[in-house]
């Protein structure tokens, strides 16, 4: 498995996944990822798995969040294809970078 991953702030849970989807066009279902982080209580893990549409082919990638604090998630981003793991590295620090974090 490859693994693309970063704190978050809760607050960037939802501009990021939304961004991630319109530049990688991934058909990722955002709304429910940001309700699953939402629900995540401080100090626990949860995830999902979903299929998303990457190179003309269905992949599978687990979403993980890890409530480090009471706003503060830890997402991780777990698929076997490699490219598709860069990929969602480099819109994560994109968005870091462009968010001052």
């Amino acid at each position: 498995m490859h693994e693309a991953s970063i704190n978050f702030d809760l607050e960037n849970v939802q501009p990021f996944l939304t961004q991630l989807d319109s530049t990688l066009l991934l058909g990722l279902p955002a709304q429910e990822l940001v309700s699953l982080t939402q629900a995540t209580p401080p100090e626990d893990e949860t995830s999902q798995v979903v299929a998303v549409s990457f190179g003309g082919s269905q992949v599978r990638l687990e979403y993980r969040v890890f409530m480090d604090d009471i706003d503060a998630p830890d997402l991780s981003f777990r698929t076997e294809s490699k490219v598709l793991a860069d990929a969602i590295q480099v819109e994560l620090m994109r968005f870091a970078d462009a968010h001052g974090m």
